[in-house]
């Protein structure tokens, strides 16, 4: 048997050599290019799916800037509305002090007004007491009945002296009262 020398072609590495061409041509013409398809196909599906993504991202940022400026213009209205609010708050205050205050001026006058009524009331009516009491008196001193109509000008002259006086006492009451 004749040894063989692997470098010295023989019929089976032209068998060999024709299969790999062979191999070679069919993956150079139907493989290849359907991965180099698939490849490309790939390569634009991740393309646009990075457009998507980077749209996206700028909407989001769009929106995200506006949300931002609708809060600020929001929070801005609130503030206002508060201001607002607090400032009805403070005039409707005021309003409800003056409005006290007048009740309690136009309650404080009727008072004054009724008291003094009352006051001028109470000193007539101790007038006619005084004058019918001094003709009373004046009949036990002198120990006879006195004539109304012929002793008008004394009696009158006892009321207006008890007048003044009753005024002359109310006058420093009302005097020291509000001094005090």
């Amino acid at each position: 048997m004749v040894a063989s020398n692997f470098l010295v072609p023989n019929g089976t590495i032209i068998v060999e050599v024709g299969a790999f061409i062979l191999t070679l041509l069919v993956l150079a013409i139907w493989v290849i290019p359907w991965v180099d398809g698939k490849i490309k196909e790939r390569q634009d599906l991740i393309r646009t799916s990075l457009d998507d993504a980077s749209k996206a991202k700028k909407e989001a940022e769009e929106i995200r800037s506006q949300r931002d400026q609708i809060i600020s213009e929001a929070r801005d209205k609130a503030r206002e509305l508060i201001a607002q609010a607090n400032r009805v708050a403070d005039q409707l205050r005021a309003e409800g002090e003056q409005r006290g205050q007048a009740e309690f001026d136009r309650l404080v006058e009727a008072a004054k007004s009724e008291i003094a009524r009352d006051r001028s009331l109470a000193v007539e009516d101790l007038s006619a007491k005084m004058g019918e009491l001094a003709m009373s008196l004046a009949a036990r001193v002198v120990g006879r009945e006195m004539d109304t109509e012929r002793h008008r000008d004394l009696i009158e002259e006892a009321v207006a002296a008890f007048k003044v006086s009753a005024l002359v006492s109310t006058g420093t009451e009302t005097s020291s009262s509000t001094s005090a």
